[in-house]
């Protein structure tokens, strides 16, 4: 009599994009709105309302993650040292 065993085999973990994330304290940021109100106003997008809306929001999270390093610097080694 044979028995076989079976190993369930788990696919490594590879880290992807991380999730963009709204800090608040981009809120209390001298000149916060004002940057975003331009960027809302920088991308020329045709269509439907919900089709405008989310490409000027795709357009404003790469926008904002540029300005945060530029602003806070590297909030993620930030909390992790802290």
């Amino acid at each position: 009599m044979t028995t076989s065993r079976s190993v369930l085999k788990l696919p490594s973990w590879r880290g992807g994009k991380t999730p963009f994330r709204f800090e608040n304290m981009w809120l209390h940021s001298e000149g916060f709105s004002d940057v975003i109100k331009e960027w809302w106003g920088e991308p020329r997008v045709n269509g439907f309302a919900s089709y405008v809306v989310a490409n000027k929001l795709k357009y404003i999270k790469v926008k904002l993650k540029v300005w945060n390093k530029e602003v806070f610097g590297d909030l993620r080694t930030k909390k992790f040292d802290a």
